[in-house]
């Protein structure tokens, strides 16, 4: 018994290229290398779109959980447009300024002559080890993990000198 499988278009939206497609565009007068050519542009252009979205989603979700684990950071630093010194400085404007130099803020003489200028891999390795990074330093707090580390410089990060949240 012969069985032939009836011809079934591809559903809408899938990126499938079937011989009856090719004849069409054949007859169009379009080449078959322009036609791939143009599927592959496309189908590039799609994955770009949604590599984008990706990113920002998780960028997003860093942002959010950042926030979360700056509550653990509260008691000692404040951001933010209304933030204060309170045992530790305020964190506004962190990355790019050098460590130690909030006016009032309340410092160890180690941090003070660290000689740091906080960008993330400064702070990773700070709020990993605090006492290996900066010998004296008064900050008893530690973030091992790497992706709330991550969290947390994204949400410092955002904030500028003045308190006010950069857009991204």
């Amino acid at each position: 018994m012969n069985r032939r499988r009836k011809f079934e278009a591809p559903a809408k939206g899938r990126a499938c290229l079937s011989f009856k497609t090719v004849l069409n565009k054949r007859s169009q007068g379009k080449s078959l290398d322009s036609f791939l050519e143009q599927m592959v542009v496309r189908n590039l252009m799609i994955g770009a779109v949604v590599l984008a979205a990706s990113a920002g989603h998780a960028l997003a979700q860093d942002l959010t959980a950042g926030e979360a684990s700056f509550r653990k950071c509260q008691p000692c630093h404040d951001v933010g447009e209304t933030a204060k010194n309170k045992l530790g400085p305020e964190l506004n404007g962190l990355d790019g300024r050098k460590a130690g130099t909030v006016e009032n803020g309340t410092y160890s003489q180690g941090m003070r002559n660290s000689g740091i200028t906080w960008n993330e891999q400064a702070f990773r390795e700070f709020v990993s080890n605090p006492a290996a990074k900066v010998p004296g330093t008064t900050m008893m707090l530690s973030v091992r993990d790497e992706k709330e580390i991550g969290g947390l410089w994204a949400y410092l990060k955002q904030f500028g000198a003045d308190g006010k949240k950069r857009s991204q």
